[in-house]
């Protein structure tokens, strides 16, 4: 290799040493409606246990608006943001300075930062329903220039049922819709129909649930309190003991006529025998 070749080989060499702890710029694109809350959700969120801190920032400004980790008690900056176990950060009540860009970073257990993401929140009117979410500014690794707005998701029902512990969870309006469920905070199903059902163990009994509904417009949640008591929850328990104390008594009925007959019956023999 001649020197202008070596000399080359090295510059670029030089130019391309790594940069530790870098990550490829991934943004997501995330319409929100005015006035409505909104869902920022981790695509790829690590299903494990061995994620131990999340810490949302406001991009732009480096604001750190919401940080969960395990054992400790959840930082909220105010209470327009709330994040869930699952690293989902909520924004409230949206407002026209709620537009802009969102950075969210995940660490291990070991304190090592295993995954970072920045969401592109950009805030439209309820009168932009229908319309394309445009951005002009997309690199190559986001989306198509144009998002097709969806029909808006309507506010969830939650609903339950204490006699089979079934908890459900339903949207009217909207499509393209995902619902996640939770229960004591923990997510517990996920589905992308306008439905959705789970079916809670004996014990521990819930106190609180949560259903998101979301598609690319907007996102609803609804929060309830679960309220089950033991009676309402052992129902099934209290109709058998009732059924098997109802047997019991016939059976005890019944082993009462027919002593009550045998000794009849020997009444009448002793009787004949006197006679002869």
């Amino acid at each position: 290799m001649n020197l202008p070749c070596k000399i080359l080989a090295s510059f670029l060499l030089i130019c391309n040493i790594p940069t530790k702890g870098a990550f490829p710029a991934k943004v997501e694109i995330t319409c929100g409606i005015l006035d409505h809350d909104v869902n920022l959700t981790i695509s790829d969120f690590p299903m494990n246990d061995s994620i131990d801190d999340i810490r949302w920032y406001i991009a732009q400004t480096k604001t750190k608006i919401g940080q969960f980790r395990k054992g400790k008690d959840i930082y909220q900056l105010n209470e327009t943001y709330h994040i869930f176990s699952d690293g989902t950060l909520q924004i409230k009540n949206l407002t026209r300075n709620s537009n802009g860009t969102y950075q969210v970073m995940l660490f291990d257990i070991h304190g090592k930062n295993v995954l970072e993401r920045t969401i592109d929140l950009r805030i439209l009117d309820e009168v932009q329903i229908g319309t394309e979410c445009s951005h002009e500014d997309f690199s190559q690794e986001r989306a198509e220039p144009g998002l097709l707005i969806p029909e808006m998701v309507s506010k969830p029902v939650i609903s339950w049922k204490c006699i089979n512990r079934t908890l459900t969870c339903e949207v009217m309006n909207g499509s393209d819709t995902e619902l996640k469920l939770y229960l004591n905070n923990k997510p517990v199903n996920t589905s992308h129909q306008n439905i959705i059902t789970h079916e809670w163990p004996n014990y521990p009994n819930p106190s609180f649930s949560c259903c998101v509904a979301k598609n690319e417009v907007l996102e609803e949640t609804c929060v309830a309190n679960i309220s089950c008591t033991e009676n309402g929850l052992n129902i099934s328990l209290i109709i058998s003991i009732t059924g098997g104390g109802i047997i019991l008594i016939i059976f005890v009925a019944l082993l009462i006529f027919c002593i009550s007959k045998k000794r009849k019956q020997s009444t009448r023999r002793n009787v004949n025998l006197f006679e002869i």
